[in-house]
């Protein structure tokens, strides 16, 4: 039985941060997994899945520790961080986010700045 993977993704209208999307990933047509992020950061665009905040922080650092709710369960080569599933899956999510992207173009509703001075004082009679 061979996998596929569709997406549906919802775009945040005016992002704050690297968050910039919700994604649901498809499998096979039959199970639908929600909460799926896409992300921007300094290395580009990419999807991860859902997370479950820990119920208590690093000893070392203090900070929160944040554990993926889905997990691909398959043999990985040495070296790779993800398998090929995995990467499949994710990539089905970024097609998705791509595609939209290229057909509505900016999503920023904000007018590009024309760099004209603006009037700081009313005119006078």
């Amino acid at each position: 039985m061979s996998l596929t993977f569709t997406a549906k993704v919802n775009r945040i209208s005016n992002p704050r941060g690297s968050l910039r999307a919700f994604a649901t990933l498809i499998v096979n047509d039959v199970v639908a997994i929600n909460g799926f992020r896409v992300l921007e950061g300094s290395k580009g665009t990419w999807a991860a899945p859902p997370q479950k905040k820990g119920s208590k922080p690093d000893p070392e650092t203090g900070k929160d520790i944040y554990y993926d709710e889905v997990r691909f369960l398959e043999n990985k080569e040495e070296g790779q961080f993800r398998g090929p599933v995995a990467e499949q899956a994710l990539a089905a999510i970024m097609a998705e986010y791509n595609k939209g992207s290229a057909t509505s173009g900016s999503t920023d509703p904000r007018p590009e700045p024309d760099n004209a001075r603006p009037q700081t004082r009313a005119a006078r009679w």
